[in-house]
């Protein structure tokens, strides 16, 4: 018989041998010009094992294989989480884990299949098979029965007749879209939305044998293997970014390891070796996962075998071992056409095999959310919401590992599970996470315990319709008892007895009952019902649905109803001197090109005018950025002016643009102000005739904007609540709708179109008293939180020791405007665990970069004209807050100590130092004098202003107590739940005096005016006091 077969992989080879063997005459076509040498690290398992003995080559196999001791699981600082070393297994009979006896190099394994068929096996490279068609045979032929035959068609034009067409050519086997382009029905598989790239780096000294797998956030795995003394493999697999990734593999390799380094920066582990190697590689391939699913594999006289027939997923980690067995099994039985010989003769075996049980490889699992690859004749898995196991080493507990799937499953689902249909990436590291409920100490909220309160009313239904169903309720009205005696005397009847008195004693109890009387208000107080009262017991019924239907409407509402996804919206970010940044969303593709068009609303003739001018825009948004876009606006002005925008998707506002750093603007009457505050929960107050995002507490903002006249609002975190009322999940798209949400409230838009908004990160926009770093949930809440405020923030800061270098991958910022330079705090994400002693040397609130910068910019001197020196930090600098005070400065001591002295020399040389913090839901003014007797004037103190909620609840109890000299109490306010600041800054009989204002519900509830101070005697000047602009 003439075979003829596509493909020199591994199934190609394999199937040659086993034809070639039994005599028949075998030619094997390979496009590429000699074997193919790239590729991954394959493995052999369970029967395929059992086919290379058969075949001869098992110890040429062995002799070639990788050294791979074993699997480890690292977290994102490399420790070792999950240890599993390699088990010497050479058959099905034992158990494996995910590093194989025979670990070997894909091209390793083409080679040796290849020198066993050579001389046997013709292989012509530089060949494909360009199309085939299927001859049938003529029974009634002059000159005899002839059988079917397939007209094959190469390459390089010529056909040739053959008895049998394999094709083994891949997942990309063209061979199968012939055969599957008139009957698309037969052809089930579908791309999985898994990016993968491969490339080797330079291997080091301490790389040990062990494959080393880290599970980041944000559903994304890197992965390390060493097959050579020099030379590793980098494995990247992601589920996010579609968009991204399939732009990018429609374009050149620079672009796909562009998406691959900004899909992967920010992971943990070892990111700045991988993505250095990324960007030096030259053996980069990335793909996207494709799962080869059909109804039928065969079609005349051509056949599929190997991937271009059944392909799990590249992440299976079977392929090689399932090519082997396919083409083993596939010669026995002559590829029968019918679905069940496909499945009884390819699949069952491996089945079998892998139902024995595996090895259980984990110490500590948490939280495990890992699927099967989703191919119904291959495996089984458990549905979505069983899917969660807590592996240990009780092999009554025992867990299945799919060999290199990334996979697990119950054992009792591999034999009575059903198949499912996705196959996904973990969003969560495999590490012991803090989980933040357990560290959280949780506001008071009235729906924060929505399962109680749900569970509750379960239980009181069926008990309130018990009551029915009992007897009347009795009570006794009166016990009487009555006795009666009679005495009678017995004499023997033969007189010779002595008598006998016998006393009958008769009682009689008269009890007289009656029903309890119905007390109505203890009915209601109670809620507890009464068959004798109908209407109070119905009455209570309904005050306690009233109660958990307003319960399930504050948790559910919004969510139901108004997920934003709609959402169309634009507001403006940093506004300074010569350019303004904008963020808008606009998910309707329809609507684009967006452009933005800008003109002076007030322009000074005559070198300006009131033109519209085109500003920017963009051609598309997409899911990867929440359809977001960036446009910055360059001013034309060089001095303060209001201008006016619009766009092309319906949008308009005005802003003023910011004086310069030293000035003041005469728009503004020689006056600078800006606001602050922080903290916006929706629906607080909860009131169920309000709009589901109803935030009232921007009314009052929106009231007192048009009289304050403010340059910008800074807010100091907790724009959004991830977990009040309750968290509702840990995703990219849980974060991305709470902030959706709060931009499409009816409230926001008029405090936001035309006043510039900047931001720092706070705790509820990651989890309450976030302490964890960059680890947990940290990239998931990270990312949207970019989108939406840190891309249209004022510039990075500086790095320390520089003029103009900004520091890269900053999330702190400054910038100067007018008569004030700002620093912006992250308190978040560098610092030390809250639960570290408060006077360890080492606790750091900052991070080193961060505090070097901070330091830096509280020494560096100031232009001419500015006379302040402003911090954001979203939590309180004074320790006066006793309650969780460890959140606040007030556990981080050393190092406030450390800013304390810098602000108060910065102070000593002219600088008002003024520290802006919110987050306790009150208000509070703090002085911090120095030491009195040190080098430090007292004029040299630094000021705090503490000023939240702008929407949320205020504190029942006065929680701020002043316990020494450090931090000396100016005002406290703790009622009030909407409260914010207004901060003026002007020059008044030639000092810079700085005026607050405190909005509290509305009304201005108290005043107060700081003047910077004058340069100590000893204080050096600067060259800047000398400099006019």
């Amino acid at each position: 018989m003439r075979v003829i077969i596509a493909g020199a992989g591994v199934a190609g080879p394999a199937i040659a041998f086993w034809l070639a063997k039994d005599g028949h005459d075998v030619t094997l076509v390979e496009r590429f010009p000699s074997l193919r040498t790239a590729g991954l690290q394959v493995d052999l398992r369970n029967e395929a094992i059992e086919v290379v003995r058969r075949m001869g080559l098992l110890q040429t196999v062995r002799e070639r294989s990788v050294p791979e001791m074993g699997t480890i699981i690292v977290d994102s600082k490399g420790q070792e989480n999950i240890v599993q070393r390699k088990l010497e297994v050479e058959t099905e009979s034992g158990v494996q884990g995910k590093t194989s006896a025979y670990e070997i190099m894909r091209r390793d394994l083409i080679e040796i299949l290849h020198d066993a068929t050579k001389e046997n096996v013709t292989y012509r490279f530089g060949l494909s098979v360009d199309h085939y068609r299927n001859i049938k045979g003529d029974e009634n032929s002059e000159e005899g029965p002839k059988t079917d035959k397939v007209e094959v068609t190469l390459s390089d034009g010529s056909k040739e007749m053959y008895d049998l067409l394999v094709a083994a050519d891949g997942q990309g086997s063209r061979i199968r879209k012939h055969m599957f382009f008139y009957r698309p029905e037969d052809d089930d598989s579908r791309w999985l939305g898994i990016f993968s790239a491969y490339y080797t780096l330079p291997r080091r000294d301490y790389d040990t044998s062990f494959c080393r797998m880290y599970h980041a956030t944000e559903r994304r795995l890197a992965m390390t293997r060493w097959h050579r003394e020099d030379q590793g493999q980098v494995y990247l697999m992601a589920m996010s970014n579609t968009e991204r990734f399939r732009r990018a593999l429609d374009r050149d390799v620079a672009s796909q390891k562009d998406a691959f380094a900004a899909v992967f920066k920010g992971m943990g582990w070892q990111e700045e070796r991988i993505l250095h190697a990324l960007t030096d590689a030259e053996d980069f391939y990335a793909d996207e996962m494709l799962q080869r699913r059909s109804t039928a594999w065969s079609h005349g006289r051509v056949v599929l075998l190997g991937d271009s027939a059944y392909c799990a997923s590249p992440i299976a980690g079977v392929g090689s071992s399932m090519a082997l067995i396919g083409a083993y099994r596939s010669l026995q039985a002559w590829l029968p056409m019918s679905t069940w010989s496909i499945k009884r003769l390819h699949v069952a075996e491996w089945v079998r095999s892998k139902g024995r049980g595996a090895q259980p490889w984990a110490k500590k699992v948490r939280d495990q959310r890992w699927l099967l690859p989703d191919y119904p004749e291959m495996c089984w898995r458990r549905s979505p919401s069983t899917a969660r196991s807590s592996l240990t080493d009780d092999s009554r507990s025992r867990s299945l590992w799919s060999p290199g799937a990334g996979a697990y499953s119950s054992a009792s689902s591999v034999t009575g599970g059903t198949a499912g249909d996705d196959i996904w990436l973990p969003s969560h590291e495999l590490r012991e996470q803090p989980e933040e409920e357990e560290r959280a100490e949780v506001e008071t909220f009235p729906a924060h315990f929505p399962t109680f309160v749900f569970a509750a009313f379960a239980i009181y239904v069926p008990a309130y319709l018990a009551t029915y169903r009992a007897g009347p309720e009795l009570q006794v009205v009166e016990d009487k008892v009555d006795v009666v005696i009679k005495e009678t005397t017995l004499t023997p009847d033969d007189g010779t007895g002595a008598a006998i008195v016998a006393d009958e004693v008769d009682v009689e109890e008269k009890v007289v009952l009656r029903e309890k009387p119905v007390s109505r208000w203890r009915i209601l107080a109670y809620g507890a019902p009464n068959p004798r009262d109908q209407l109070s017991s119905i009455l209570t019924f309904l005050i306690n649905g009233i109660f958990v239907a307003l319960t399930a409407d504050a948790l559910f509402r919004a969510r139901i109803l108004y997920p934003a996804d709609d959402l169309s919206f634009v507001r403006l970010g940093y506004v300074s001197n010569d350019e303004a940044k904008m963020l808008l969303r606009e998910p309707d593709q329809t609507k684009m090109p967006v452009t933005v068009e800008v003109r002076i609303a007030d322009p000074q003739p005559p070198f300006e005018d009131p033109i519209w001018r085109l500003a920017g825009g963009f051609r598309s948004t997409a899911d990867d950025t929440d359809f977001t876009g960036i446009v910055t606006i360059p001013l034309s002005s060089r001095h303060p002016r209001w201008y006016e925008y619009r766009t092309s998707n319906n949008h308009t506002g005005r802003f003023l643009s910011a004086p310069r750093p030293g000035q003041l603007s005469e728009k503004t009457d020689g006056k600078f102000t800006f606001l602050s505050t922080s903290c916006i929960l929706p629906r607080f107050p909860y009131n169920p005739l309000d709009h589901a995002l109803a935030i009232p507490g921007l009314r009052h903002l929106a009231d007192k904007l048009p009289s304050l006249s403010a340059q910008f609002m800074l807010f100091l975190g907790d724009f959004i609540y991830i977990d009040v009322p309750s968290r509702f999940g840990k995703s990219i798209d849980e974060y991305r709708m709470q902030y959706r949400q709060v931009y499409a409230s009816p409230d926001w838009a008029p405090v936001a179109q035309n006043l510039s908004w900047i931001h720092v990160l706070d705790d509820h926009e990651i989890s309450n008293d976030w302490d964890a770093s960059n680890t947990g949930v940290y990239q998931a809440a990270l990312e949207p939180w970019t989108t939406y405020q840190a891309n249209v923030n004022p510039p990075k800061a500086l790095r320390a020791g520089t003029s103009n270098v900004r520091r890269q991958n900053a999330t702190w910022y400054t910038f100067a405007q007018g008569p004030a330079s700002f620093f912006l705090m992250d308190t978040r994400s560098y610092r030390s665990r809250n639960k570290v002693p408060f006077e360890d040397e080492e606790k750091t609130m900052l991070g080193a970069e961060q505090l070097e910068d901070f330091l830096a910019w509280l020494a560096r001197p100031e232009p001419r004209g500015i006379k302040w020196k402003i911090v954001a930090s979203s939590v309180p600098f004074t320790k006066n807050w006793p309650v969780n005070v460890r959140d606040t400065w007030g556990g981080f001591l050393v190092e406030r100590r450390r800013i304390l002295e810098a602000m108060w020399d910065a102070g000593a040389r002219g600088m008002g130092v003024l520290v802006l913090s919110g987050d306790r839901h009150e208000f509070a003014a703090t002085k911090f004098p120095p030491p009195e007797g040190s080098k430090w004037p007292a004029s040299a103190a630094a000021h705090e202003i503490s000023t939240s909620p702008l929407n949320q609840f205020a504190s029942p109890f006065p929680t701020y107590k002043q316990t020494d000299e450090e931090d000396v109490k100016l005002k406290y306010i703790p009622s009030g739940s909407s409260k914010f600041g207004a901060f003026t800054i002007e020059n008044i009989e030639g000092d810079s005096s700085l005026h607050y204002q405190l909005y509290v519900d509305g009304k201005e509830a108290w005043n107060t005016t700081l003047v910077a101070a004058k340069p100590s005697s000893n204080s050096s000047g600067s060259i800047w006091d000398f400099l006019k602009f």
